[in-house]
């Protein structure tokens, strides 16, 4: 089963990738960018679905748990435009921490971490605004707080987002991000995240 979702997620950036490269083919001389390259760093608020029970049974020694959001989440990234509108990005991203309390005193905490790659397409909305989408694919993984990895995978990747130009030349933007990403795993499931981001264009 695994073998087939990480074959369907290639499958999709695949299509994705095509999707945002054919149009070029009929663009316009002169269309094209001087910035290819960028990179950024981005904070975000993050939702993660995990499996309470899963993870009470393993490291609660029978008793009763409560589980609690805690932690910075932060995204560093990098990426390559090949044109105006098709490009491919690179990064990773920490979710941060589920804590996990039993009888009302904290006896471990989780990170949760995936690197990934998207196939990201953009389109100029207004003259200093561009709509932003991607898809791609994570190499995500759920340690303790021994730093035992607890299980890892690979999942789909997939967001929505607005590429702001605050400051004019278009060499620094704000990047507002919605991102969804799919785990299903024993302990972990999902992830939803909305993110500010400064995106540097060199």
């Amino acid at each position: 089963m695994k073998r087939y979702h990480s074959k369907k997620s290639w499958l999709l950036v695949a299509v994705f990738l095509a999707g945002g490269y054919v149009p070029q083919v009929f663009a316009a001389p002169g269309s094209d960018t001087e910035k290819r390259w960028y990179a950024g760093v981005g904070v975000s608020a993050t939702n993660l679905t995990f499996n309470e029970a899963n993870l009470s049974v393993a490291y609660s020694g029978g008793t009763e748990a409560s589980f609690r959001q805690a932690g910075n989440t932060f995204k560093l990234f990098a990426g390559h435009q090949f044109d105006p509108i098709l490009g491919v990005e690179l990064g990773v991203i920490s979710f941060g921490e589920i804590v996990m309390d039993v009888n009302s005193r904290q006896s471990n905490v989780f990170t949760a971490n995936a690197a990934y790659i998207d196939a990201v397409v953009t389109q100029p909305m207004f003259k200093n605004i561009d709509f932003q989408a991607r898809l791609g694919t994570s190499f995500w993984s759920l340690m303790d707080n021994d730093d035992n990895e607890i299980e890892s995978g690979q999942g789909l990747t997939y967001g929505v987002g607005v590429n702001i130009d605050l400051y004019g030349g278009d060499e620094r933007t704000l990047l507002i991000e919605w991102e969804r990403y799919n785990f299903s795993g024993v302990a972990l499931k999902e992830a939803d995240s909305v993110s500010a981001n400064i995106k540097f264009k060199f």
